[in-house]
């Protein structure tokens, strides 16, 4: 049985905190991913209509991520239930509400044309036709122009309906634009397709927002 226990109503960062020792994890599987920094481990399981998201200490990507979240970047994008942290003070994840994966229209930019799915299960350059998602999309070009990062993970599994919106999950794929910089330095392929996924006015966004760096 997964549980979760409130930290005595502690807040941080505007969000309620629960404990990473009052989790139980058995069963969780567990996946690595070296591709944007050290080693990294990640699992996500459900409980009672909650999505949690734990991590190992050493994740790469906790300190955008809580940047992120102080700055106040995803408070029109997700809704962010509880943050993890254990007995250290280290961030160990996140928790949000479980929604429903939208109904995606997947096109290849304006033209409304599709594109196959390539070997990597992400779509080049797709579109959707979501009134939802493109209040959403909005909403990721101000937060873009107003604090500097960019959620790099655009995926089909990485957007839901709750609440009557549409939200991004997979927080720890944001990047602040100087990390993104020095991605494009290092591993300049690899942000090339991220940028090739993206829905094609945030791709145009995202390009202008750097070139003007």
């Amino acid at each position: 049985m997964f549980l979760w226990i409130s930290c005595n109503g502690e807040v941080r960062f505007g969000h309620e905190v629960i404990f990473f020792k009052n989790l139980d994890l058995g069963g969780v599987n567990f996946k690595t991913s070296s591709e944007f920094g050290p080693l990294d481990m990640r699992g996500v399981f459900t409980r009672n209509g909650l999505v949690y998201k734990v991590w190992n200490v050493e994740n790469s990507r906790v300190e955008t991520f809580l940047n992120a979240v102080k700055s106040g970047y995803f408070n029109n994008l997700t809704k962010i239930k509880y943050l993890i942290f254990d007995d250290d003070q280290n961030c160990r994840g996140y928790v949000i509400p479980e929604g429903k994966l939208i109904d995606i229209r997947l096109l290849s930019s304006r033209d409304e044309a599709f594109y196959k799915m390539n070997e990597r299960n992400c779509y080049s350059a797709w579109y959707i036709k979501n009134n939802k998602f493109e209040k959403l999309l909005n909403e990721l070009i101000i937060a873009l122009d107003k604090f500097g990062y960019i959620f790099l993970d655009f995926s089909p599994v990485n957007l839901i309906e709750l609440d009557g919106g549409c939200y991004i999950i997979d927080l720890d794929s944001v990047f602040f634009v100087d990390e993104i910089m020095e991605l494009y330095k290092k591993k300049r392929g690899s942000f090339d397709f991220f940028l090739s996924c993206f829905p094609i006015e945030y791709k145009e966004a995202v390009s202008e927002y750097i070139k003007s760096k």
